[in-house]
This record gives structure tokens, C-alpha cells and sequence, in this order.
């Protein structure tokens, strides 16, 4: 993959899950240059659509929200609120611990944890939060995560199908998936897409 805004490669060392930002065994994250790029073009994207900053940000599946730790670090002036959700209490755990870290770092702004299954995003406090600007996840896949036992047999188009009530008119979703799995809904459109090792992130834009 050539990265397209943040090409020069860093020592990235301080930031490792486990030094300053919290982290556990099983809880998977992107890659720091890589969550950079993926935030870069949905922020690039969202400035051709003349949508100024700052931005509603969510990770439907935040895990220990080390990628939204990572962008609150590099991108403070850029993000107005921090959404995250999990299913995994011990993750959110964690999550809550590392969003703190944001605080101590001097940003200032509200901070907000969903704690909601899935199929709950319908819910009306749901639908009274502030609309969404940016969507960034990881569709859990392999052996490190993997979705909710009784969610239906296509979980992507059900996720798709969920957040798209809490999207702005104008806003993007970057979700990062086995690079073997195909994603298309009727809701989105697609504009773009870049693969990495094992993955691929695909970048989509809801229909209004």
C-alpha cells in the first residue's frame, strides 16, 4: 500500500498498546500511520464536501478505543466529540481508562461512552445524540474477535443497516475488513478502498 498523507514512517514505539495507552491480551488495533491515513482521507473527503471541522467521531466496536485514543492525541483541533461502543465489558473498561488520557492531555471537550449492543443502536437515546460525522472500525473477523453469538447471518449488513440512522447527511464510514470478505448495501455508496497485508479498508458514503 503507498500511503497518500502520512508518508514519511515513524517511530511510533511510545504509542504501542501497553506503554501509555492501556491495552490487554486479545484486544486488536490499527496500526498508527495506518489509523492516520484512514482518518486523513475521511477528513479529505469531508472537506471536498465543504464540512468543516471540527467532527463527530464513532467506533461502533471500539475494543480498548486505542485507535480513538490515537486520533485524540494527533487530531484534538479536529474532533468535536468522541463515540464509542463495544459489547465487551472488560474492554470498555479499558476504553474509558485510555479516552481519560485525552483529558489529562488538555482537550478540551466532552467525552461519550454508548455502552449498547449492537442490535440496540435503534434506541431513542440513540437517536437523539448528535449525528455522526465519521464512522472508523475494525468488522471483527479471525480468531481475536468475532461477532455476537445471536446476530443474524449477515452481521456487516446489519451494522451497515443500524448506523446509518445516527449518520450526518454528510459523512463517512471507514471500516477496516479481511481483505477475502466483500462488502456492498444498498444505503452506500463506495469511494474508495486500499488493502494492507491481511486487509483492506473500504470507505462508503450513505445515500440520502
Amino acid at each position: 500500500m503507498q500511503y497518500k498523507y502520512i508518508k514519511q514512517d515513524k517511530n511510533y514505539e511510545d504509542y504501542s498498546s501497553g506503554r501509555v495507552i492501556y491495552g490487554y491480551s486479545g484486544a486488536t488495533n490499527f496500526p498508527v500511520r495506518l489509523t492516520q491515513e484512514i482518518f486523513e482521507k475521511c477528513i479529505n473527503y469531508l472537506k471536498k464536501q465543504n464540512k468543516a471541522e471540527p467532527y463527530n467521531i464513532y467506533d461502533p466496536f471500539c475494543g480498548v478505543a486505542y485507535t480513538f485514543t490515537i486520533l485524540g492525541l494527533f487530531y484534538p483541533e479536529k474532533i468535536k466529540d468522541i463515540f464509542v461502543s463495544d459489547i465487551n465489558q472488560e474492554s470498555l473498561n479499558f476504553a474509558e481508562k485510555n479516552l481519560e488520557l485525552l483529558k489529562c492531555e488538555g482537550i478540551d471537550k466532552r467525552i461519550k461512552e454508548i455502552e449498547s449492543l449492537i442490535k440496540e443502536y435503534s434506541k431513542e437515546s440513540h437517536k437523539e445524540a448528535s449525528k455522526i460525522d465519521i464512522v472508523i472500525s475494525d468488522i471483527p473477523y479471525g480468531k481475536l474477535t468475532n461477532w455476537q453469538k445471536d446476530i443474524n447471518s449477515n452481521p456487516t449488513q446489519k451494522f451497515l443497516d443500524n448506523i446509518k440512522s445516527i449518520l450526518a447527511p454528510k459523512s463517512i464510514v471507514a471500516i477496516s475488513l479481511n481483505k477475502k470478505q466483500e462488502i456492498s448495501h444498498i444505503g452506500y455508496n463506495k469511494i474508495g478502498t486500499f488493502k494492507i497485508g491481511k486487509r483492506k479498508v473500504l470507505f462508503l458514503t450513505p445515500i440520502n
